[in-house]
């Protein structure tokens, strides 16, 4: 409805109504937080623990490396981290080969994804789970390029601070 100048006006009973539903918000509003809450606790609970399994794969699969016998896997393989989904059915591994060559590193992959199924029953093996999650990995090279900046960085003229400066200042 509009008044005669032109602007929007309510009813009582929409002002009433309106009111009415926000008390009932305010009143309901520190049951509807608990459940929040409680929620988010349950969440909690459950991330913790599939963290703690992605963890033990980590661990279980960062042993089997260790003891591969393929020629493709180098020595200074790193398994960087290892996500596994809430249902269990993949798990990504984050892995970190320590060469100069990239089809080397991207050999060492291709090798242990070919190993997959190998390493997988191994963990079940080492591992007390129900599911073994299908392993797929990846190439992580945060290492390489944490070493190309700190390279960056190391070649900036920057002269440090002394004592001396802060004192005369």
């Amino acid at each position: 409805m509009l008044d005669r100048q032109g602007a929007a006006y309510h009813s009582r009973s929409y002002i009433a109504r309106v009111y009415l539903n926000y008390i009932k918000t305010v009143r309901l509003m520190p049951a509807y937080v608990q459940i929040l809450n409680q929620k988010r606790e349950e969440e909690d609970m459950a991330s913790t623990r599939y963290d703690r399994i992605s963890e033990e794969i980590k661990k279980g699969i960062s042993e089997i490396i260790r003891e591969l016998k393929d020629p493709r896997v180098s020595d200074m393989t790193t398994i960087m981290s290892a996500e596994a989904t809430s249902d269990l059915t993949l798990c990504k591994v984050r892995v970190s080969v320590y060469s100069d060559d990239d089809s080397k590193r991207e050999e060492c992959v291709l090798a242990l994804n070919h190993a997959s199924g190998f390493i997988a029953r191994e963990l079940r093996r080492r591992i007390d789970i129900r599911r073994v999650p299908k392993l797929k990995f990846e190439l992580d090279d945060t290492i390489e390029y944490s070493v190309h900046i700190a390279g960056i960085l190391n070649t900036l003229d920057i002269k440090p601070e002394t004592e001396e400066q802060d004192e005369s200042e």
